[in-house]
C-alpha cells in the first residue's frame, strides 16, 4: 500500500493525472476497508465460529478488487512515464504509443476503479443467510 500511496500523493504527470490519482486513492481505501472487514471477522471467529464464513464469502471479492487496484496503479505509473516522455520531446513515431499509455490509464481509473466502492459495500453488507441453508436447498 505504501508505494500506491506514494503514487497517489505524487505529482508526476504535471497535473494531467490528478483525477486518476484521486480515483486510485479511493480504490486503495476501498480495498483496505475490505481487508479490515476480513480481519475483524477472522478475529470475531475466535468467539463465534460462524464469523469465519464471512471471510470465506468475500475472499474472491478481495482477490479481484486487489487485482483491479494493482492494475490501476501500474497503469498510472506507466502513464506517468509516458507524460514525461512526451514532455521531453518523444519522437513522432513514439507519440501514439505514449498517448495510448496515458489514455489506457485514464480509462481504467475512471471505469474500473470506482467499482471497488460497490465491492466494498457488498462486503460490508455480508450476511450469513446463505450459510444457513440446508444441503437440500441446493
Amino acid at each position: 500500500g505504501s508505494q500506491i500511496t506514494e503514487t497517489v500523493k505524487g505529482d508526476e504527470g504535471s497535473g494531467q493525472l490528478a483525477t486518476e490519482r484521486e480515483l486510485l486513492g479511493k480504490a486503495l481505501e476501498d480495498v483496505q476497508a475490505i481487508i479490515g472487514l476480513l480481519g475483524q471477522w477472522a478475529m470475531a471467529s475466535q468467539t463465534d465460529s460462524q464469523e469465519i464464513y464471512r471471510v470465506g464469502l468475500n475472499t474472491t471479492r478481495l482477490l479481484m478488487a486487489t487485482g483491479d487496484l494493482l492494475i490501476g496503479w501500474l497503469l498510472l505509473r506507466q502513464a506517468e512515464v509516458a507524460v514525461a516522455a512526451l514532455a521531453a520531446g518523444a519522437s513522432d513515431r513514439d507519440r501514439p504509443f505514449y498517448l495510448g499509455k496515458i489514455e489506457t490509464a485514464k480509462w481504467f481509473a475512471r471505469n474500473r476503479l470506482p467499482l471497488l466502492a460497490a465491492e466494498r459495500a457488498v462486503a460490508e453488507a455480508t450476511t450469513l443467510e446463505v450459510m444457513e441453508l440446508t444441503e437440500e436447498s441446493f
